[in-house]
């Protein structure tokens, strides 16, 4: 059976680190055996390279990744797990849209052509940057994050690979030091500038205020009016005239006050 999930390696745990021709040498003998119907051999082969590819110290280019995946498929579908394969085939797809599938491992009317045909990348996942260096999906950079298709992941600082890892569909990615996203801004308590209407609609309603206050006092004054005991009645009465006066003009004041005073506060609102 076949290891479908690798467990990353670290720089440094691999007892012997392998290049990229050990890997596509064990592609060659996998590839080779399958177009001899050697399914176990296939399979053997395909597992040592599961081995060793964890411990590559390049990155794995677009063309070989499409061989890996392509390993995949074949295998899955021989094995009758064709939801495997399709998603292996997916994965293909994103590579290379215009890939196909070579008559030496696939011949002519197969389903599998129908299927790669029909096979479609699936939505990727969004992943932290990196704080240092980059993460690499099948031998390029995918600022659109992790594929949902079995991909071949390398972590790259400064040229050299940390750790490569075949990461199936619905998989997680190693660890890695991620770069800390920004903190969000701190909004600013919203303050709501005071218009030249509110400060008249404030003083306005001051004024009328203390028109009303006149007002109120002159109409006291006038109810508790009482003449002085030597002053003529036509004094008494003139004196009594210019309180109601005084009453009548600050009431009609304050009421025009008033009303300008709302008007104003309608508007500054």
């Amino acid at each position: 059976m076949i290891w479908w999930t690798w467990v990353s390696a670290l720089a440094g745990t691999c007892p012997t680190p392998a290049s990229l021709s050990d890997v596509e040498g064990r592609l060659d003998e996998a590839e080779h055996a399958y177009e001899e119907l050697d399914a176990a051999g296939a399979v053997a082969a395909l597992d040592q390279m599961g081995l060793e590819l964890p411990c590559v110290d390049a990155v794995v280019g677009a063309e070989t990744a499409v061989r890996i995946h392509r390993m995949y498929a074949l295998l899955a579908w021989g094995e009758g797990r064709q939801a495997d394969a399709v998603r292996s085939l997916a994965a293909m797809k994103r590579i290379d849209p215009d890939v196909t599938l070579p008559e030496a491992l696939v011949p002519p009317g197969h389903e599998l052509h129908a299927a790669l045909a029909d096979a479609h990348p699936g939505r990727p996942t969004a992943i932290a940057a990196a704080e240092l260096g980059e993460i690499v999906f099948d031998g390029a950079p995918r600022p659109d994050g992790l594929p949902s298709d079995p991909t071949i992941a390398q972590y790259v600082v400064d040229g050299a690979v940390s750790w490569t890892t075949r990461v199936a569909s619905g998989g997680a990615l190693p660890s890695y030091p991620m770069l800390a996203p920004p903190p969000p801004p701190v909004a600013e308590p919203t303050r709501r500038p005071i218009k030249a209407t509110t400060v008249l609609a404030a003083s306005a309603g001051a004024l009328t205020a203390g028109l009303f206050g006149g007002a109120w006092l002159a109409r006291a004054g006038f109810d508790n009016y009482e003449p002085d005991a030597g002053m003529s009645g036509t004094d008494a009465r003139s004196a009594l005239d210019g309180r109601r006066t005084a009453v009548t003009a600050l009431t009609v004041a304050s009421g025009v006050s008033a009303l300008g005073t709302g008007v104003l506060v309608v508007v500054a609102l």
